[in-house]
């Protein structure tokens, strides 16, 4: 039985298409082929039984993602299926794949995170999480309610509980705070945007449909729920934690885990509780220390962290947030009459801060002056393939290799010790083989600290890897379309040479012609054998005449060539003529800079409000003598070309006692590339505004 001849081929179809389907076999190989997947083994070409080490150590490098304390059978498993899906047989050939294929990484990615969830899943269990929480947490209406969905992958989850809060509040205003996290990025932007299908809705109770509204054919989350979840990239495995908590869920996240790294994860759960948090598990996931937690729901996992507990310490491969020491030492109720509004406050800032840093392109990595790393960013992961229990507290230029270690480090010596606070490193290579080289730019700062304090340096590091490839792809291509004009021009010139050897050729056979004719005038009395040579050369006449008339069509094509340049030549003359003019005409003074700042035009206005003379061109705007008072001038010159925005100065005094508003504006040539600067000049002293007035009939609109 195949798909060609089965009755019902519809469904089978479509799930190959959708890429759901991961063997297609003859109906006799389907029992074998069940077995051979589930066994968590894999042999090699000679018979050994091969480790998955390999696999899970490359990924790391690649995507910063470590698998290796997940539980080992259903990691296999999954590594199986991409190994199975992509026809590798063995791990060496797979590892050989990983390395030329940039994209199977991401895919073997996908299929190690799971992501599987819904809506409300195990309705029972919320109604159980919903009477907790009306018992625990709606008691006092102005206290702010902070919770944490761990593992929240398309965000459904999340928005559960923003659901359930929603609807136990009702037109109570409450400080909601949800923070929605994940290590799969691309799982978290379907979470911000918040929109479902109606059969995800479906699981929704009724009550709380009200929280979506129609979306096309789908439903989106309602902007007052929306605005309570927070969703940002996170690890539990590694990252520190959100803390002071009302409610932590993380369910069937631990079941994946092997028991050392659920463990290590209880701990941070314990650090991220305040006493009496709520901890919300799945139905097969139990905190290891039963004490520390009084049962709410055995049965569907839900905890709460008893009130004598103190705040457990962090995993040693974490690092906790800075707050003062009586926050970790003291009972609940001095904990709490420490936290203040203020000091809630500043821990909102750092997450948003951990968040922001974590999203940024950048790599941003902070040393301190003996190099040890201080901040390792999720870009710096990604570009160096290493992660930050790798790095942190460790020196930088030891930890990291393949970057030009005598150059980068002169640099932050530089930054450290010398004067300068800023040192830019346009082009640096990051020397690899797996994965392949990049090319990197890098800013190096010294943070202004206070006095007395130790030194920090930023290191911001950019992969330009493509930006360059393509600037020589186009460079490549500039050069080849100059070659190619050249050889126009080259051959436009060997045309003209032709014509004009033509046009001598042509004036030649006219000439022999008429000696010919006088020739056959006085032999017109010889002989018939002279006859029949004069018919000879009358033909060759003739033919020369055809090609004389084939010279002059290609003449007079030529000539309608060089009118259609005039007319074109005398166009844009006029079409200039006509700029110049309005460039004169206005009451506005303009300068046009080019990139290097010099003056390349200036209409009368402008050289006259600065008096400045006309044969400045060609010298730098800010050397001129232009007799205003305006500071900042190379200041606002260099915003403009790094930011390529407009920057406005109100009010400058020039000469004649004029008071000038000053405008400078990017330039842009045809590609839309930076070319230079417009600086405009409108005179705003008092008699001539009411002179532009009194002319224009009425203020401008």
């Amino acid at each position: 039985l195949t798909l060609d001849t089965a009755t019902f081929t519809d469904m089978a179809r479509a799930a190959q298409e959708a890429g759901e389907i991961d063997f297609v076999v003859p109906l006799d190989e389907v029992g074998e082929t069940i077995i051979r997947f589930c066994d968590d083994t894999l042999v090699s070409g000679e018979g050994k039984t091969e480790t998955i080490d390999p696999v899970l150590e490359r990924l790391r490098l690649l995507t910063n993602r470590d698998f290796r304390q997940y539980k080992p059978g259903t990691i296999t498993r999954r590594i199986r299926h991409r190994m199975s899906a992509v026809g590798a047989k063995t791990v060496k050939s797979y590892l050989t794949l990983l390395d030329k294929d940039p994209g199977e990484h991401h895919k073997l990615l996908d299929d190690l995170q799971i992501g599987v969830t819904r809506f409300f899943r195990d309705p029972t269990a919320w109604r159980s999480l919903k009477k907790a929480l009306r018992k625990r947490l709606l008691g006092d209406p102005k206290a702010p309610i902070r919770a944490w969905c761990a593992g929240c992958a398309t965000g459904e989850e999340a928005y559960s509980v923003a659901l359930l809060l929603w609807n136990m509040l009702g037109t109570h205003d409450r400080d909601v705070k949800i923070y929605a996290t994940d290590a799969d990025t691309t799982a978290l932007e379907v979470g911000r945007r918040g929109i479902y299908s109606a059969q995800s809705v479906a699981n929704v109770p009724r009550t709380l449909r009200g929280g979506f509204e129609a979306a096309n054919r789908d439903f989106r989350v309602k902007r007052q729920i929306r605005k309570w979840v927070i969703f940002g990239p996170h690890d539990v495995t590694k990252n520190p934690p959100i803390f002071n908590l009302d409610l932590l869920v993380c369910r069937n996240v631990l079941i994946y885990f092997n028991p050392a790294l659920q463990a290590r994860v209880f701990q941070t759960v314990r650090y991220a509780l305040k006493p009496n948090g709520i901890l919300f598990l799945g139905k097969s996931e139990v905190p290891p220390e039963k004490e520390e937690f009084e049962v709410i729901d055995g049965r569907w996992r839900l905890y709460t962290l008893t009130a004598n507990q103190r705040r457990a310490r962090l995993p040693s491969n974490t690092t906790a947030p800075r707050r003062r020491t009586l926050a970790f030492e003291t009972d609940e109720a001095q904990m709490r009459s420490a936290m203040d509004t203020s000091s809630r406050d500043m821990e909102h800032m750092r997450i948003y801060d951990e968040l922001l840093l974590n999203a940024l392109p950048s790599a941003i990595v902070a040393v301190d002056e003996s190099y040890r790393v201080q901040t390792w960013s999720s870009a710096a992961e990604r570009i160096f393939h290493r992660g930050s229990d790798d790095v942190l507290r460790r020196d930088f230029f030891h930890s990291v290799a393949g970057l030009p270690y005598r150059e980068l480090k002169q640099a932050v010596d530089s930054v450290l010790k010398g004067p300068k606070r800023r040192v830019d490193l346009d082009l640096i290579e990051l020397a690899r083989e797996h994965p392949p080289s990049r090319k990197l730019r890098a800013a190096i700062v010294r943070l202004p600290l206070a006095t007395g304090t130790r030194p920090v340096v930023i290191m911001i590091f950019d992969d330009i890897t493509e930006p360059s490839r393509l600037s020589d792809e186009l460079t490549h291509a500039n050069a080849k379309l100059d070659s190619a004009l050249r050889d126009v021009q080259q051959k436009n010139e060997l045309l003209q040479t032709t014509n004009e050897e033509l046009e001598t050729a042509n004036e030649e056979l006219q000439a022999t012609n008429e000696e010919l004719e006088t020739a056959n005038e006085e032999h017109q009395a010889t002989n018939e054998e002279l006859e029949t040579t004069i018919e000879e050369h009358q033909a060759t006449n003739e033919e020369l005449e055809t090609t004389n008339e084939e010279l002059e069509a290609t003449n007079e094509e030529l000539e309608t060539t060089n009118e259609e340049l005039h007319r074109r030549t005398a166009a844009h003359q006029s079409l200039t003529h006509m700029f110049e003019e309005m460039l004169r005409s206005v009451d506005i003074g303009m300068f046009a800079l080019g990139p290097d700042r010099a003056v390349q035009h200036a209409n009368r206005q402008g050289l006259e409000f600065l008096g400045v003379r006309k044969d400045h061109a060609g010298v730098a705007f800010d050397a001129l003598k232009l007799g205003w008072q305006l500071k900042g001038l190379t200041a606002a010159l260099d915003t403009v070309e790094s930011d390529e925005t407009v920057v406005r100065m109100s009010n400058v005094k020039a000469r004649k006692r004029r008071t000038l508003d000053v405008t400078f504006a990017p330039l842009h040539d045809h590609e839309g590339a930076f070319a230079g600067y417009i600086v405009s000049l409108i005179d705003r002293t008092p008699e001539n505004d009411g002179g532009a007035r009194a002319r224009g009939g009425g203020p401008a609109r």
